[in-house]
Parts: structure tokens; C-alpha cells; sequence
């Protein structure tokens, strides 16, 4: 993973239907570049994201696979099963590069903390809490 895995995902939110998903992530990073910010467009959240170059050139220097590999202690992902922001093919990846216990909720990405499923968001809670309890006792 890293750059061009980050930049897929960012890519999965093109709001010009005319522009390929990595051609608008390269766009933003392009604009980033030339004025020290981009414009990122969330039509779910209120509030402006400015992407900055910094955060760009530090994405293509980012090594996230390995610096979860690197982490000696214990770890875990409560995966949402329905996820509809995150790929499958990133969970693939995260669940066969490393070492982390995951455990699979029957949600989509808000694990049901936006109100969307209340059973979700207990069982999210309460597989974290036991996981939480387990490892700190």
C-alpha cells in the first residue's frame, strides 16, 4: 500500500463523472502542489477539507502495511462487512499483509454510529471492549 493505494481510495470520491476516479485524485494532488492546497469535496460531511501538498508528499512517502507490521503489540479491525467507502480489496489487503485480528460486523463503514444500525454500533462496542479487556488484563 502506500501513495497509490491512498490516492485509489481518495479517488473513489469523484464528484466529476467525466473524470477517471485516479485522474481526479492526481487533479487534487496536482492543485495541491501548485498552490499548497486542493479543495476535497465530501458530499457526506459539512464541513471544507483543504488537502495540502505537505499531505501528499507525506502519502507517497507512507508505509502503512509495514508500519502495522512493525507494531509489536497487540491489534485489531472491526471490519464493516457492507462497507460501501472502502474497498474490499483493502480489507483483502490488511487482513492477508498482516498480522491483525480482525473481526467482521454486519454494517457499513459507520459501523452503525451514525444511527444507521444500532445493533452494529453494540456490536462493534462490545467486540472492542472485549478485545480492549482481554489484552489489558
Amino acid at each position: 500500500l502506500g501513495d497509490l493505494y491512498f490516492m485509489k481510495q481518495l479517488s473513489t470520491f469523484a464528484e466529476d463523472e467525466n473524470l477517471d476516479n485516479m485522474e481526479y485524485a492526481r487533479k487534487l494532488q496536482s492543485e495541491a502542489m501548485e498552490n499548497g492546497r486542493a479543495f476535497f469535496s465530501q458530499e457526506y460531511n459539512a464541513h471544507d477539507v483543504y488537502l495540502s501538498k505537505e499531505f501528499f508528499s507525506e502519502i507517497e512517502e507512507a508505509t502503512p502495511i509495514q508500519w502495522i507490521n512493525d507494531y509489536s503489540g497487540s491489534k485489531l479491525a472491526v471490519i464493516p462487512s457492507g462497507d460501501t467507502v472502502i474497498p474490499k480489496k483493502t480489507y483483502e489487503d490488511l487482513c492477508s499483509k498482516t498480522d491483525v485480528r480482525r473481526i467482521f460486523i454486519d454494517s457499513d463503514h459507520d459501523l452503525g454510529f451514525e444511527g444507521s444500525s444500532k445493533d452494529a454500533t453494540l456490536s462493534a462496542i462490545e467486540v472492542t471492549v472485549g478485545y480492549l479487556y482481554k489484552e489489558l488484563m
